[in-house]
Formats: C-alpha cells, structure tokens, sequence
C-alpha cells in the first residue's frame, strides 16, 4: 500500500494487469536477477474497482504520494 487519498480511494503498488504489457527490471545484480515490474494503481474500495495510473514500475523504486 503506499496511501489512501481519503476514506474512499486506495494508492497501492500491485502485479501489471493480466494482459497488459508486462517487462522485467535492467540493471540487475548477477547475485539477483531481474525482477518483474509492477504498476500503480488507485482503488475505489466501495466498488472493488481500480485505475491504472502507472505501468512498468521498478519495485526497487521508491514511490511517495504527495
């Protein structure tokens, strides 16, 4: 999770959508590999429903809402 824009919606880091356009990190450490890169996403936690704002995020990335 990284923050609730009030009691009502839901930013949280997650899994790319299934059927989305979907890649792994570069840059890697021979000792790690690569990982998968995920997406942010908004919730409406009334509905279920979510929003894909960003795709292709490193999860090595620090992200802050502000």
């Amino acid at each position: 999770m990284l923050a609730w824009l009030d009691d009502r919606y839901l930013v949280y880091r997650g899994d790319v959508t299934p059927g989305a356009p979907s890649g792994l990190t570069t840059s890697n450490s021979p000792l790690v590999g690569p990982k998968r890169l995920q997406a942010v996403k908004v919730m409406d936690t009334q509905t279920g429903e979510f929003l894909t704002v960003l795709e292709g995020v490193d999860p090595r990335a620090r992200i802050a809402v502000r």
